[in-house]
């Protein structure tokens, strides 16, 4: 078989119907076929991991303590990511919650969000599709809590990236 007739046969996305990228193992792509493989094969691959751990303990050890020295302002962001999950008073929230509390305008450009839009970027029409955002980032110390996000489009929320709008 030649390998442009090959490719041609691999272009099939993947078979989860939210994922967009090219089946390349059993019709599924990597991260997808990882998983299914995962959740077989769950106990044999977690005996393994404890079993590299134990026999390498020290050297993964170190290895954390380097990167953590080397990178101080991930494991910072981390740490004040987890300690805000922890600590967050507030109940999870649905999109309808956030929908029925601050209605369907976007609020960063206050025109109506289309709710029929695709929301994964990169499909036809996402612009104008859901993306719920987060007034203050979580990773800027913000909280993930239905008084601390409201409804944009999915440009809008691109286009603002990390800044607050309030």
């Amino acid at each position: 078989m030649s390998n442009r007739l090959w490719y041609i046969i691999c272009m099939n996305t993947c078979i989860y119907d939210s994922c967009d990228q090219i089946g390349q193992i059993k019709g599924m792509c990597r991260k997808h076929y990882n998983a299914e493989y995962f959740k077989q094969n769950r106990e044999s691959i977690l005996i393994s991991h404890r079993k590299y751990y134990k026999e390498n303990q020290e050297k993964m050890q170190k290895w954390r303590r380097d990167y953590h020295k080397k990178h101080p302002e991930v494991s910072r962001r981390n740490s004040l990511i987890r300690k805000n999950r922890e600590n967050s008073k507030y109940k999870t929230y649905t999109d309808l919650e956030v929908l029925q509390l601050y209605g369907i305008n976007c609020s960063i450009c206050l025109e109506p969000i289309d709710l029929n839009a695709p929301r994964k970027t990169g499909r036809p029409g996402w612009q104008k599709g859901l993306h719920i955002d987060h007034l203050i980032p979580v990773s800027l110390g913000g909280l993930d809590n239905i008084q601390n996000v409201r409804p944009t489009h999915g440009l809008c929320n691109l286009h603002k990236s990390s800044l607050k709008v309030l």
